[in-house]
């Protein structure tokens, strides 16, 4: 395996992070923010984000559309903290996270994620240079499209 990639994405969102911690904590919301995604399905168990949780997610990717199989490995409310793992085919892993911080009566988001891709010729700087910066723009796109459905939720 390769050492990974770290992709950091900072942005605001106008509101306090009560309202963006409470948009977040709804696992089909949370999964939406990604521009890419076609499908989530098997959430397991059903209910508010939690420790434990896991989905499947469909997505399209620069490779075609990809299968990750998710799971929550933290959610901390009074950290404003959410930390999740997915793993998809030929060893591909993303643990992602979520940092919340108050600024003034806004919240400042962080989404981090740290990419590791399988070694060898198809996964080589160049491809993990591609996969790094859509998941960049997925992220940019993944606030913009939070802080939109944090200003639609009454």
């Amino acid at each position: 395996m390769a050492e990974p990639e770290v992709i950091s994405v900072t942005g605001r969102v106008d509101a306090p992070p009560a309202a963006v911690w409470a948009y977040l904590s709804e696992p089909g919301r949370l999964v939406r923010l990604n521009p890419d995604l076609i499908e989530m399905r098997g959430l397991d168990p059903v209910g508010p984000l939690h420790t434990g949780q896991r989905w499947v997610e469909r997505s399209r990717t620069p490779l075609g559309d990809q299968e990750l199989q998710t799971r929550v490995i933290e959610v901390d409310p009074e950290g404003l903290r959410i930390r999740l793992e997915s793993r998809g085919p030929m060893g591909t892993r993303i643990q992602g996270g979520l940092q919340l911080a108050p600024v003034g009566g806004a919240t400042e988001v962080t989404m981090e994620h740290r990419l590791t891709l399988p070694g060898g010729p198809l996964m080589s700087g160049a491809a993990t240079a591609l996969l790094a910066g859509r998941v960049r723009q997925g992220s940019e796109g993944a606030l913009a499209r939070l802080a939109a459905g944090v200003k639609q939720v009454p």
